[in-house]
């Protein structure tokens, strides 16, 4: 049969009916795929060849969508060459085996050679044989530069309408999340915010199954704070726990868990979590989607859309939004529990108030004690003086009438009461006297010390606690008793003690914690005023005794360099002193050329002979006396110096010149 080739003018596809029809055909194609399809029909009917497929790219280049039509997968022949023909730009011929038939994949552009704007398109057709082809060259490329153009037009049109239904996206995507963000810091209460925040996830993906859940590791147990279901008529209480126990299994449980979203069918999901099926929680859903609400890198709670209709509703951009909008849930959660935690606080502080500002006051007062008692400790004043005013102090913080310290000694196991006032048994005990412990073994002020414990109460249930007989007393029995130990570095070295005797005076917990603070305050200012006056004794004496050290060390360093850089024999300087001389007059000429120095070396001649005849004693006091004649030949800053044997150095210093050495050394 043969074929009717239509030619191809200038102006079209020609001047019959049939190929204008054709032209109008394609024109009136608006999308990429429906072109494309009708390309593909209509090859066949115009030309000898078969129209194997037309594949185009849209989107950038780095990120371009491939399409075809037929959408059947391409063989790996037609593969290779669509991606050839991309590569290059152009037209690319491949042989078929058998015959010398060939398939071109050609590059659709525009007359003046460019592509779309933005897309890329190849046809892939099959020739019989080269002389077809041949035959047909000129009307195929007529074809050709009517459908390139217009498919170029076609995928710029599918790229515009791909960007402005972006943009519309992204607009939308961009109301919502405001949307999300106000809701989030708005004064709505969670009831009220959780249903407007399932809208605006609404309007963004399917979610008609939408609910919120947090967890709470420290009980392992879950709360749903929203839950809107079509399938699942379970009924959860956002004010109650539900045990993770009773939900194992559950899809939304182990995102919490692992701390990652998931995505796709439950039952595909719950395989790739390893659930076992049979704890399977809920209806299955044909598409699943699960975020968690991570904070400080720990899962929080969980977000979870889910279809029941039809599967692939999620997409990964789905995915990324839920995860968006889990944390702007999540703030909103922690903003609304902090204002409930901020108003129960400010209620409990409310009522907190007057105890803290006497609290404040009486810390106030407790440190304006102590910055007395420690001035107390650093002034002049003796140490009698010194602890009744100590005992005003303590008289300001508790009632402390009745007040008594005493000092213990271990090395002579003594007890001496320093300070003692007391209304009923004034006088009774002498400060400079020191008790035997033995004698005291049943008192209340030395078993404070021996225990090292802290006591407060009746003087019946004091010397209970501490162990003592009641039927021992010691002076006058009074109501109250409290007693707190004087102790350093773990060593307990007194204890002070006050007491009421009226019965309506009672010390309570906080008294005794007080006067143990202060205790520890009071021992310090003792033990620093003791040792004021022997640390200014020390410090006397030391300061002589460093004195003599300092005199003794600078004379013993002052022999060492002396002997480091002398001669011990002659008592000249040494070769080393006479090597730094040098090096500083060498320095000084180099700053001042006009400076000139000389150095003369010289020996004894004979001297062995002397020291051979005479012995090394006579030929000792002949070197002691040339280094003395030596050194009255030369001026004050010149230098003599003896270099070891009979060997001498002169070092001539500020000379005019060679004469003056020579004098010198005449």
């Amino acid at each position: 049969m043969t074929r009717r080739v239509h030619p191809i003018g200038q102006r079209g596809l020609g001047t019959g009916a049939e190929p204008d029809a054709v032209a109008c055909a394609l024109m009136n194609a608006t999308s990429p795929r429906p072109l494309a399809h009708l390309a593909l029909t209509q090859i066949p009917t115009l030309f000898s060849c078969r129209a194997l497929r037309l594949a185009w790219e849209l989107g950038a280049s780095d990120g371009a969508a491939r399409h075809a039509s037929p959408d059947t997968a391409a063989d790996a022949g037609e593969a290779a060459l669509i991606d050839a023909a991309f590569a290059a730009g152009a037209e690319v011929r491949a042989g078929l085996a058998g015959s010398d038939g060939c398939r071109l994949a050609t590059v659709l552009e525009r007359a003046d050679g460019g592509h779309g704007r933005r897309g890329r398109a190849v046809l892939i057709t099959e020739w019989p044989s080269a002389a077809a082809l041949a035959q047909e060259e000129a009307a195929w490329r007529g074809y050709l530069g009517v459908l390139a153009p217009r498919f170029a037009d076609v995928l710029d049109l599918a790229e515009n309408a791909s960007t402005i239904e972006g943009l519309q996206k992204s607009g939308r995507l961009q109301r919502a999340l405001y949307a999300i963000a106000d809701l989030a810091s708005s004064e709505l209460d969670m009831v009220e915010m959780l249903p407007r925040l399932h809208a605006v996830v609404g309007e963004l993906m399917y979610a008609k199954n939408f609910f919120i859940t947090l967890y709470y590791p420290e009980r392992d147990a879950l709360r749903f704070i929203y839950f809107a279901d079509t399938q699942d008529a379970t009924v959860y209480d956002p004010e109650h726990d539900v045990p993770a126990s009773m939900i194992k299994g559950s899809l939304t449980l182990e995102v919490i868990r692992t701390g990652r979203s998931a995505m796709g069918p439950s039952v595909q999901v719950q395989v790739e979590l390893g659930l076992e099926s049979s704890g399977k929680v809920g209806p299955e859903a044909a598409d699943w989607l699960g975020v968690p609400m991570m904070a400080e890198g720990q899962a929080r709670g969980a977000v979870v859309v889910q279809s029941y209709e039809r599967a692939g509703v999620y997409s990964e951009e789905d995915r990324a939004l839920l995860t968006f909008v889990a944390q702007h849930i999540l703030t909103a959660l922690a903003r609304k529990q902090a204002q409930a935690e901020l108003e129960r606080r400010v209620e409990e502080r409310t009522r907190e108030l007057t105890v803290e500002v006497h609290e404040r006051q009486r810390g106030e007062k407790v440190q304006a004690a102590l910055y007395a008692i420690a001035d107390l400790a650093s002034g002049e004043l003796d140490m009698s003086e010194m602890l009744a005013r100590v005992h005003a102090v303590v008289g300001e913080l508790m009632y402390a009438r009745n007040f008594l310290m005493a000092l213990y000694s271990s090395e002579r196991d003594t007890l001496r009461f320093i300070y003692h006032a007391d209304e009923k048994d004034p006088g009774m005990l002498d400060p400079e006297a020191e008790v035997p412990a033995a004698d005291m073994r049943n008192s209340i002020t030395f078993n404070v010390i021996r225990s090292g414990r802290a006591v407060h109460g009746p003087p019946a249930e004091v010397k209970a606690q501490l162990g003592i007989p009641t039927s021992v007393v010691f002076g006058s029995t009074a109501e109250h008793v409290l007693g707190v130990p004087l102790a350093i570095d773990g060593q307990v070295r007194g204890a002070v003690l006050v007491q009421s005797y009226d019965a309506s005076v009672h010390y309570s917990d906080d008294d005794r914690a007080l006067l143990s603070y202060v205790a520890q305050h009071i021992l310090t200012a003792l033990l620093r005023k003791q040792a004021h006056e022997e640390l200014e004794q020390r410090v006397h004496d030391r300061t002589r005794e460093l004195r003599d050290q300092i005199a003794e060390r600078e004379r013993v360093e002052r022999q060492l360099v002396h002997e480091t850089l002398h001669d011990s024999l002659t008592g000249l300087p040494n070769r080393g002193f006479l090597l730094d001389s040098l090096a500083r007059s060498l320095a000084r000429l180099q700053r001042d050329p006009a400076h000139q120095f000389a150095v003369l070396f010289l020996d004894l001649d004979r001297f062995k002979v002397v020291n051979d005849s005479m012995g090394h004693l006579v030929g000792d006091e002949m070197l002691k006396e040339a280094g003395r004649r030596l050194a009255a030949c030369v001026r004050t800053p010149d230098m003599v110096a003896r270099l070891g044997g009979d060997e001498f150095a002169l070092l001539l210093e500020d000379i005019r010149g060679p004469d003056d050495a020579y004098h010198v050394a005449q």
